[in-house]
């Protein structure tokens, strides 16, 4: 069935999708516009309502006694198998990720952005500022984080955000929910369910505003099939442990470049009074959205219990110009300043 005509519009959506967006990766430039029209034909097949004219985004099991599910997805069966998994009394929207369907690494570009803001438009649309839960799969789990960060400025209450076998590198001011396969190396135990976060995932407590962490059946690429997929569903319609209290306000430091190179800046600044288990998370974004993932441990940096903080921070490896925002962070409270205003980046070339 196609869309049941235009829902509310909220006007509070400042980031709207940029349809002249284009991405440029080894001679090729990919629109959005063409990138719908390629998500919209391997997406044809999934049920249910279409929420958008290019036939992307497709909703299935409205109800209203519970906060809808938007799953970002990477391969077309999957769709269908969750929702089966999650019956009826679940609302479930499906997007399609990248995957396939644009150039590799296209999600960290201005494409991917726009993508996400495409998403989130026609989510705000149908639906408004009604809570929801966002999650994504693999590399689609990217793409659900920025859709999430869009839906969460428009004023959205998003009750967590889900990630199956990824590890998104970037603050989250809210309830992130990591999900690995019982073979995936984290944890001990066997069976699936929740699990102590293990040290290897400690950055996340910085990061994310609070964190829980569950193993699933199966291993990557199997967790949608019929005998893995259930156990998926519960996963992620578990309810929430408890909520940390919130941390104390805490004024924004003012950094300023001890030294520059072309693999790193390195920044200081005056440490407050009191301090805390505080880390940096370091978010390198362009004006047109791209972003810039660091890898390895540099990714989150804990801070001194010093009079003096000091940081160093890799680079984007692609020319600039690129924003920098040294979002701190507190453990299990996660970013205090986040979303951070234009005025608080520095810009480097």
């Amino acid at each position: 069935m196609r869309a049941r005509g235009p829902g509310r519009t909220n006007q509070a959506l400042i980031l709207a999708a940029d349809r002249n967006t284009a991405l440029t990766n080894a001679g090729q430039a990919t629109s959005l516009d063409t990138l719908l029209r390629r998500i919209g034909t391997v997406t044809r097949g999934w049920g249910g309502d279409v929420l958008d004219p290019q036939g992307s985004l497709h909703h299935v099991h409205e109800t209203p006694m519970r906060p809808r599910l938007f799953w970002c997805f990477n391969a077309n069966h999957e769709f269908d198998a969750l929702a089966q998994a999650l019956g009826a009394g679940q609302p479930l929207v499906g997007m399609r990720s990248m995957n396939k369907v644009a150039e590799p690494l296209a999600l960290r570009s201005a494409l991917g952005d726009a993508l996400a803001g495409h998403y989130a438009q026609h989510l705000l649309t149908r639906f408004g500022t009604a809570p929801c839960i966002v999650g994504g799969n693999c590399q689609a789990a990217g793409l659900a984080w920025r859709v999430a960060q869009r839906l969460m400025q428009a004023g959205v209450p998003v009750l967590r955000l889900v990630t199956l076998d990824a590890q998104p590198r970037f603050p989250f001011a809210g309830h992130l929910r990591m999900l690995f396969g019982q073979d995936s190396g984290f944890g001990t135990q066997d069976g699936a369910g929740p699990i102590a976060i293990p040290q290897a995932l400690r950055g996340w407590r910085y990061a994310a505003q609070r964190l829980d962490v569950h193993k699933v059946q199966g291993s990557h690429g199997q967790y949608f099939v019929p005998e893995n997929v259930a156990s998926l569903a519960r996963a992620i319609l578990s309810p929430a442990p408890p909520a940390a209290a919130a941390p104390l306000p805490m004024p924004s430091p003012r950094w300023r470049i001890a030294r520059l190179d072309t693999a790193a800046v390195t920044l200081q600044a005056a440490a407050p009074v009191a301090q805390g288990d505080l880390a940096v998370v370091p978010v390198w974004r362009k004006e047109d959205g791209a972003i810039f993932r660091i890898e390895g441990g540099d990714w989150v940096l804990p801070l001194d219990n010093a009079p003096t903080w000091t940081c160093r921070i890799p680079r984007p490896d692609s020319p600039g110009p690129w924003g920098l925002w040294p979002v701190l962070c507190a453990m299990d409270s996660g970013p205090l300043q986040w979303p951070q205003p234009p005025q608080d980046r520095m810009v480097f070339r």
